[in-house]
């Protein structure tokens, strides 16, 4: 079964830091809500920290993240606070 491609029509506009985890994964790679889970199986889940005070937004986001209410700037390029 071939994955068809689809067209967002936001792009991110400035480039992340080579040092910054997972660029991939959108504005969360740079978020300073970004939370990293590694399971035991070495499978890398992406967390958002917001979940856990604000209901509107999901544990998990599906990715890549172009948009996103919540999203701050981290300090360091998205590690952990």
């Amino acid at each position: 079964m071939q994955r068809e491609h689809v067209n967002f029509p936001m792009t991110i506009s400035k480039p992340l830091p080579s040092t910054t985890p997972y660029p991939e994964s959108g504005l969360c790679a740079s978020c300073v809500y970004l939370r990293i889970i590694q399971s035991d199986r070495r499978s890398v889940f992406i967390m958002c920290d917001l979940s856990k005070t604000r209901s509107e937004f999901q544990k998990y986001p599906f990715l890549p993240v172009l948009r996103c209410r919540g999203y701050s700037l981290g300090s360091d390029g998205g590690d952990d606070k």
